[in-house]
Parts: C-alpha cells; structure tokens; sequence
C-alpha cells in the first residue's frame, strides 16, 4: 500500500505497520548508507540503488521499505514496469 502523507508498511498477513518519521541520528545515518551503497554502485555499475522511500513487495505477501536497497542490473531488468 502507497500513501503519501503517512508512511507505511505492510506485513505479510496484511497487518498495516505505520513507520513514524525517523530522528536526526537515524536520519544521518540512513543517508550515509544510501550514500555508501550508490557511491559503490556508481564504480561498479552492477545494479541500481533505492531510497528508503521505495517499497518492495516481498515473496512472502509483504510490503517493506528498507533503509537503503540495492538490486543487481539483471534483476532489475527482469521486472515488468507494474513490478
């Protein structure tokens, strides 16, 4: 599920999980992870880096946004434009 003014995520039994905007140290250091991982991928054009505002439907019937992500190019290519 998307909302724009209420960040959300979704377990996989379908239970909503309302995630509460982060503080300036958790802020801080999600940046540097995103910074780290597409600072790696840009040397080694491997795949394609998300923020933490991403969600990824998950296998297992979840909805979860990580802190930072990264999926290798042929998996990324794989996917249709819905997925």
């Amino acid at each position: 599920m998307i909302n724009k003014v209420v960040a959300m995520e979704c377990s996989p039994q379908g239970e909503l999980i309302i995630m509460p905007p982060v503080g300036g140290k958790s802020g801080r250091k999600e940046a540097r992870y995103i910074f780290k991982l597409a600072a790696w991928n840009e040397q080694a054009e491997l795949g394609e880096v998300f923020s933490s505002s991403t969600v990824f439907k998950l296998p297992n019937g979840g909805d979860r946004s990580p802190d930072a992500a990264w999926i290798t190019r042929k998996r990324w290519d794989a996917l249709t434009a819905e997925q």
